[in-house]
């Protein structure tokens, strides 16, 4: 027969904060890079929409739709927008364009 002592929870609370801890920095960190990711597109966009002198809308928030240059080109409405599909090595980054 194994011999088995009673863990208290005072015995775990260390590990359980330690694995908190990594969790909330595991996705503080995603979080950082989506928005580090974000950042570079939007200054792409803006950066082409003042090239070919079109309205830069910026996004409204983390989930809530990508940022988008809307305007007219030799008469003619148009609007350009970032979408990704995958995650991961898969994932890719696709520009569209509607006139």
């Amino acid at each position: 027969m194994r011999n088995t002592t009673p863990v208290s929870i005072t015995d775990l609370l260390p590990s359980i904060a330690w694995f908190i801890i990594f969790v909330a920095a595991f996705f503080g960190g995603l979080r950082w890079l989506i928005v580090k990711d974000s950042r570079k597109a939007n200054a792409n966009l803006r950066a082409l929409a003042e090239r070919l002198g079109l309205e830069f809308r910026p996004s409204q928030g983390l989930f809530k739709g990508s940022a988008r240059v809307a305007g007219t080109l030799r008469g003619k409405p148009v609007e350009l927008f970032i979408f990704t599909t995958g995650v991961g090595k898969s994932r890719t980054i696709w520009t569209a364009v509607s006139a």
